[in-house]
């Protein structure tokens, strides 16, 4: 569809992924630049850029993009097939740690692994997207489970503090 200079990354070509109006960046353009202007990995190594409606609309009437202007994020179109950090990947490991807090509610005798399984999946997420909601409930329903597993071991200390001189009557 011809090529096009894209602010600072010269001669993309105008292609369809999809249905959809995209930017093909060169094979040499610099990550920099490519994460810059959102461009996504495609699984065949290609890196494509979402055209939005306002960026279209500047291309089909002649229009340029200068790299002297400033480049300005939108999400209105953005939908990658297969991005760098995909939200996709942070579900995953946001539903495997909450299956892990599950089985442990579920399955007691298999507890501790699902406990092991959800804290790994809750320090994994949080390292790699700190803002991600599910990952932020995720942490505190394990805060609360430890906190119920402690008050419990507690109560259970307790009760057998009570119970030991009543059972030596029971002797």
């Amino acid at each position: 569809m011809g090529e096009v200079d894209f602010y600072e990354i010269q001669r993309c070509c105008r292609e369809t992924v999809d249905g959809k109006p995209v930017l093909t960046a060169p094979v040499d353009t610099p990550l920099r630049l490519l994460t810059k202007y959102e461009f996504y990995q495609l699984s065949d190594g290609r890196w494509i850029h979402y055209l939005t409606l306002p960026e279209q609309n500047c291309l089909n009437s002649g229009g340029t993009f200068p790299s002297g202007i400033s480049y300005i994020r939108s999400n209105s179109y953005t939908t990658p097939i297969v991005p760098v950090s995909s939200e996709t990947e942070y579900q995953n490991k946001a539903i495997a740690g909450f299956i892990g807090l599950g089985v442990n509610l579920v399955i007691p005798g298999f507890g501790l692994i699902g406990t092991i399984v959800a804290i790994i999946m809750t320090i994994n997420l949080r390292k790699e997207a700190p803002a991600y909601k599910p990952g932020k409930i995720l942490l505190w329903c394990l805060i609360a489970e430890g906190i119920l597993f402690v008050s419990g071991i507690l109560l259970l200390g307790v009760f057998l503090l009570i119970m030991a001189p009543l059972m030596e009557n029971f002797g």
